[in-house]
């Protein structure tokens, strides 16, 4: 079980290093370097957390619900690297990974990291093939962190689990008093 998640975990960092990699490349770290890359970059080597929450707030402005800031233009590298083959219409990715990260939210969950537009199967079967390749690509999803939706079904079954301890433990006791009889026979 743990195998699984080291080898995601390796190739989560593989996918990280390629993506920062790009960055520089595309010119993130020049000083006359794209001003939109090198937010990107920036954010992407700060932390997991701040990379994240820069993206979430980059959706509204990718499907124009909020104007574009200094700090969240709408135009990252992996949306440029679509917009490059055949400018697909991923509005629906972008409403599917906003409300994603709602639920997230609500249930105080860690986002995926890096995050990426949640594309459907149908959707990647209709786009052309160098588009779904690129899809693939640049959007994959790393489950590196179960554990947090594994405390989530925790907290909310609270009761159950007491409600269950508390049967378990009364039914075991109601076994050891049928287990030894001789204590209450009567005398005589």
């Amino acid at each position: 079980m743990a195998l699984p998640v080291i080898s995601n975990k390796k190739q989560q960092n593989e996918f990280i290093q390629k993506y920062r990699q790009e960055l520089i490349h595309q010119g993130a770290s020049q000083a006359n370097g794209p001003t939109a890359l090198k937010i990107e970059l920036q954010q992407l080597n700060r932390s997991p957390a701040a990379y994240n929450h820069w993206f979430a707030a980059e959706l509204p402005v990718l499907s124009g619900q909020r104007p574009a800031t200094n700090n969240n233009a709408g135009a990252n590298y992996r949306i440029a690297v679509l917009n490059g083959s055949a400018k697909p219409d991923y509005l629906d990715a972008v409403n599917r990974t906003e409300h994603q990260n709602e639920l997230l939210a609500q249930h105080k969950l860690s986002s995926y990291y890096p995050q990426g537009l949640l594309f459907t199967d149908q959707e990647l079967q209709t786009m052309p093939a160098e588009t779904a390749k690129l899809v693939r690509e640049w959007f994959p999803t790393f489950y590196v962190r179960g554990f947090d939706y594994l405390q989530y079904l925790f907290q909310q079954n609270i009761p159950f689990y007491l409600l269950l301890i508390g049967i378990i433990v009364s039914g075991g006791l109601f076994a050891k008093e049928l287990a030894t009889p001789t204590r209450y026979t009567p005398i005589g």
